[in-house]
């Protein structure tokens, strides 16, 4: 008798686990997937942020107006000691 309890308490896990999947994966179905709209390319590899900075503000002073580019710096490298300087602009959207 305790083998075969051992076995329905086994198959009813299973079962559960089962459900779980199917309404986890239903979920993820019914979540509209966000395109993506914005490709940001590496214009700039810097070991200190002042380095970072004075190359943006040198971007965006060539820029024809602000709104037409947006450049961010982010840490990068191992354990965040590098900087980089990236850019989007719209003409460098990506071609479907």
């Amino acid at each position: 008798m305790a083998k075969r309890n051992k076995l329905l308490k086994k198959e009813k896990r299973q079962h559960l686990k089962n459900q779980h999947q199917s309404k986890r994966s239903q979920e993820q179905e019914e979540k509209p997937k966000k395109p993506k709209n914005k490709i940001w390319k590496r214009i700039g590899l810097f070991d200190n942020y002042e380095d970072a900075a004075k190359h943006k503000t040198k971007i965006l002073s060539s820029a024809k107006g602000p709104s037409v580019l947006e450049v961010k710096i982010k840490r990068c490298g191992s354990e965040g000691n590098q900087f980089q300087v990236k850019l989007w602009a719209p003409s460098l959207k990506g071609k479907k």
